[in-house]
């Protein structure tokens, strides 16, 4: 597999405001001092991802103190300074760890956003927009004389990319592609926070409907220099994209200048689709009027925000 990256958060040294439940006095010198933070790309082999963040990335981090009491989560806004290595991450508000024996954990989470509830485990819900990534980092537990290691953001969803090809005789046919949309993929994601086990994926709103972005308008041949290649970003159910479960398109296209609306199923992707990978899928348009496929593994491709700007592999 190829050797991919992720975003990591580089705690260069730290110091966290503690919530006003914990009874406890932030620090405001001395064993912490002010947050200086920096985000890289980390060198990985876990999923096919490429990605440099060229553009400011706005995030979140929840933080619960004290976390053997009860007590409540915070969210502290952020941005990481565009650019590839290590860039600097600005919080909106300065945090500093807490006062000796006192304990923090933080999970980070992209995009930037509000805690939907704030008691344990909280809860963060997103759009799936199919445009737009949702990452989470791993939990980590941090004080004033054991401070918090580099963070890693992990991608939550699954990424598919779309190439429409044919023959000569086939592109005569096919004169236009209306439209390509997922059927029964979730269109909504809730995270949860806990203190004990981290960030996990609970539920989501199922059996919906997602266009393809930037869908091709035309077949082209598998030779085009510069094919157009649309996109999206989706929840990967168990076993998503095999014979248990497959993947089911709606391509809506004209043939012999009538317009055609088939349903493509995609059940041949060996394992099923993973969150953090990407998959390039061929859709061979033929000269009878049918649409045959192909699905392989290809490199995660990430724009502005988080969002997908697909380039040709």
């Amino acid at each position: 597999m190829k050797t991919n990256k992720f975003l990591v958060i580089s705690m260069l040294s730290a110091t966290f405001i503690c919530s006003c439940s914990s009874g406890e006095e932030p620090l405001e010198s001395g064993s912490g001092g002010t947050i200086e933070i920096s985000a890289g790309i980390g060198e990985s082999t876990r999923a096919v991802i490429d990605t440099d963040y060229a553009d400011n990335l706005d995030v979140s981090f929840a933080r619960f103190d004290n976390p053997g009491s009860t007590g409540n989560w915070t969210a502290v806004k952020a941005v990481r300074a565009g650019g590839t290595n290590n860039t600097a991450i600005t919080f909106d508000a300065r945090q500093t760890y807490l006062n000796t024996n006192g304990q923090s954990v933080l999970i980070g989470f992209h995009p930037q956003a509000t805690l939907t509830t704030d008691s344990d485990p909280a809860t963060v819900v997103y759009a799936i927009t199919g445009d737009e990534d949702i990452m989470a980092t791993e939990l980590q537990t941090g004080a004033s004389d054991n401070h918090f290691t580099p963070f890693t953001f992990r991608h939550l969803l699954t990424q598919l990319q779309f190439l429409c090809t044919g023959s000569t005789e086939a592109i005569a046919k096919w004169t236009a592609i209306s439209s390509i949309k997922l059927q029964n993929v979730a269109t909504s994601l809730t995270l949860s926070l806990d203190k004990v086990n981290g960030a996990s994926v609970i539920n989501g709103t199922a059996n919906q409907v997602l266009p393809v972005v930037n869908c091709p308008q035309e077949v082209v041949s598998s030779a085009e220099v510069d094919p157009a290649i649309g996109h999206l970003m989706v929840f990967p159910v168990a076993d998503m994209g095999t014979a248990a479960s497959a993947i089911n398109l709606e391509v809506v296209a004209t043939y012999n200048g009538t317009e055609k609306i088939l349903a493509v199923p995609i059940d041949n992707i060996n394992g099923g689709v993973k969150a953090g990978e990407s998959h390039l899928i061929t859709l061979n348009f033929t000269v009878d009027g049918e649409i045959s496929i192909e699905a392989g593994i290809a490199p995660w491709q990430t724009g502005n925000g988080g969002g997908s700007e697909i380039t040709p592999p």
